[in-house]
C-alpha cells in the first residue's frame, strides 16, 4: 500500500512540475512577443521624411508629401514607405516591422530590415560604421577629421 501511494505522489509532483514548466513557457512567449512596442517617445518629435517626386518634371509648385519618422506601415497592403526615396535622396524608407525606417540612417535597419550596428557603430549611409576611431565618420557620420589628426573616443585630436 505504501508503495502505491509513494507511486502515485510522484506522478503527481512530476505532472506539477511539467504544468508549471508549461504555464512559465507560455506566460515568457507571450512576454517576448509583445516585448517590441515602439512608443511614440521613442521618435523624436517633428521628424518628418519628405519624400522626392518620382518623376523629374513634376509641377515645381507642388507640395512634397511627408512621411512622419516610426509611422505605422503595412507591407501586404496599402505601403506607404515601400523602398521611396525621401529628403533629396539622403533616405530611402522601408516597411521594417510595421514602422516606417531610414535604411540608410537607423541603427537598427542599417542597410536592410533587422540588421543592427553593434556598440560604437552609426548606421552612415546604410552600412554599420566606426565612429569612435574612423577619422573620416569621427563621432557622428560624415564629420571628417582634418589631415593627420587622429580620432580617438568620437573626437578629433582627443588628447
Amino acid at each position: 500500500m505504501a508503495t502505491t501511494t509513494s507511486t502515485a505522489s510522484t506522478r503527481s509532483r512530476s505532472s506539477l512540475v511539467i504544468f508549471s514548466v508549461v504555464v512559465i513557457s507560455l506566460f515568457l512567449f507571450l512576454h517576448s512577443s509583445s516585448a517590441y512596442k515602439p512608443e511614440d517617445n521613442d521618435i523624436p518629435d517633428g521628424e518628418d521624411y519628405e519624400v522626392d517626386h518620382p518623376f523629374p518634371n513634376e509641377p515645381k509648385g507642388k507640395p512634397k508629401q511627408k512621411i512622419k519618422k516610426g509611422e505605422k506601415c503595412y507591407p501586404w497592403r496599402g505601403n506607404i514607405c515601400n523602398g521611396i526615396s525621401v529628403n533629396d535622396g539622403a533616405g530611402i524608407l522601408q516597411c521594417c516591422r510595421k514602422q516606417c525606417v531610414n535604411l540608410l540612417a537607423d541603427g537598427d535597419n542599417c542597410g536592410g530590415c533587422g540588421k543592427k550596428c553593434r556598440f560604437g557603430q552609426q548606421c552612415c549611409y546604410g552600412f554599420c560604421t566606426d565612429v569612435i576611431s574612423n577619422p573620416k565618420h569621427c563621432g557622428t557620420c560624415g564629420n571628417r577629421c582634418s589631415p593627420a589628426t587622429k580620432c580617438e573616443n568620437r573626437f578629433c585630436g582627443y588628447a
